[in-house]
This record gives C-alpha cells, sequence and structure tokens, in this order.
C-alpha cells in the first residue's frame, strides 16, 4: 500500500512531466510579462492570455492544460483513498448525521472514484489530439484519438487501447449509475457492515465483526488504489511515447 500522495508522485515521475516542465516553464513566464504589459494597455477581459504567443506556443500550453487536468484528477483520486481510509467506522455516522448507514459514506466515495477516474482518458485524447495533431476537436476522446492515430503511431494508439482497456470496467459502472439510477458497487461486493445490519436490533457488533469488516474493506481499498497506480503507469507510458511529438511542437 502506497501512501496517497506517492499517486501524484508517481504520475509527475515520468520522461514526459520532466520535458513538459522545462518546455512550458520559460513559455509561460515570458507570456506573462507579455501580459502584464498588454494589461497596461488594455483591460483584462479584452486579453486572452492562453492566445498570447506563436501558434506552437498556443498549443503548447494546450497540452499543459490537459496535463494539468489529468495531475487535478489524479490528486481528486488520492482525496478519494484520503476519505476511503478514515480509520473509525464508528464515529462516522456522528460525524455526518445525514447517512442512515456507513455504508452510504464508502458507497459514495467508490462512486465518486469510478466517475473521475473515467474522466482521464478522455484528457489523454484532449491532449494527444493536440501532440499529433490530429484535428478531432472538442468532441476528441480517448477512442476516437486512438482510432485516427493507429495507421501512422501503432504503438501510440495501443497504449490508448491499454488504458481504455483499464478503465472499460469502470466506464460500464459509471453509465450505469448516471443512465439507470443505480450501480452495485461491485468494489463492496463482499464487505459485510455488521454495524448496519445489528443496528435494526439496536445491537452493536462485536470487536471481531468489526474486525471483519474492517479486513474485508481495506482489501477492497487496496485493491482500488492498485487500479489507480495501474491507471497512472498506463498514462506515463503513452506520455513518455510521445516525448517526441512534444519537443517537436517546441522547436
Amino acid at each position: 500500500m502506497q501512501l496517497p500522495d506517492k499517486l501524484s508522485n508517481e504520475f509527475s515521475n515520468s520522461k514526459f512531466a520532466f520535458e513538459h516542465i522545462n518546455i512550458i516553464a520559460p513559455i509561460i513566464s515570458s507570456h506573462f510579462d507579455i501580459y502584464l504589459k498588454l494589461l497596461e494597455k488594455d483591460s483584462a477581459e479584452n486579453i486572452d492570455f492562453s492566445q498570447i504567443g506563436t501558434p506552437n506556443e498556443i498549443k503548447l500550453k494546450k497540452v499543459s492544460h490537459y496535463y494539468g487536468l489529468i495531475s487535478t484528477v489524479i490528486e481528486d483520486l488520492e482525496r478519494v483513498l484520503i476519505f476511503l481510509r478514515f480509520k473509525d467506522r464508528n464515529i462516522l455516522l456522528s460525524i455526518f448525521p445525514g447517512l442512515s448507514e456507513e455504508k452510504e459514506y464508502y458507497k459514495y466515495h467508490f462512486e465518486n472514484y469510478m466517475i473521475r477516474v473515467n474522466t482521464i482518458s478522455d484528457l489523454v485524447g484532449k491532449l494527444g489530439n493536440i501532440l499529433y495533431n490530429t484535428g478531432l476537436g472538442d468532441k476528441c476522446n480517448g477512442y476516437n484519438f486512438k482510432e485516427k492515430i493507429k495507421p501512422t503511431n501503432l504503438k501510440s494508439a495501443k497504449l490508448v487501447e491499454n488504458l481504455l482497456k483499464i478503465t472499460f470496467e469502470i466506464k460500464q459502472k459509471r453509465h450505469k449509475k448516471i443512465h439507470k439510477g443505480e450501480t452495485d458497487i461491485s468494489n463492496l461486493s463482499g464487505v459485510v457492515f455488521w454495524n448496519d445490519i445489528l443496528k435494526i436490533s439496536n445491537k452493536k457488533a462485536s470487536e471481531s465483526l468489526e474486525e471483519l469488516t474492517d479486513e474485508s474493506l481495506n482489501n477492497k481499498i487496496d485493491e482500488l488504489e492498485m487500479e489507480i497506480i495501474d491507471i497512472i503507469k498506463a498514462v506515463n507510458q503513452f506520455l513518455d511515447n510521445s516525448v517526441n511529438e512534444l519537443i517537436k511542437l517546441a522547436n
């Protein structure tokens, strides 16, 4: 089990991350100076910072924008793990009196995980769309980007396909949640929340039953964390394979 903040470190520990910061930092610094000078002549609402620079510099800033969004999703997933690893389940209902059962707390955060993780493949597609100049526009996602580059960049296409395979099951659960208003939350299958069950008879679970719940729950959270790590590795494999495309934009 990794500490949650190690997930961000895992994402930023890549060739692409290193090249990205080396390329984008001086561009942002230079454009900010230009932006400040323009502000002296005009109001801020008439100046679009994203459109300052050469065509390639503008593209690089878009790449950086999507890279930052992927990083933000991973930080959100770290927070999900922090909430899921809350140590004392016995005080959950007193902290969140609106909840009727302990399971509701965990169900919510597992659902949050599924919804957030699904956005990563779409963001990778949008970032790749700019890097590879595929011209797919705003409707670009992981699937149509993969198909677009397959004839000319088979390795990159296969790396995106690997990411899509990893997230496919999670995406199916998300569609069930959003379109049918339900989800089985298979991540929680096999976890028995004894306090919820015994509450009907005004009894509290014994220490041994509580330990069973904790053990099952921790195993499920560990599995979820490994899924996130696999997704981060898949994203980095694609990005690292695309470093040359990033460098081309900078030259």
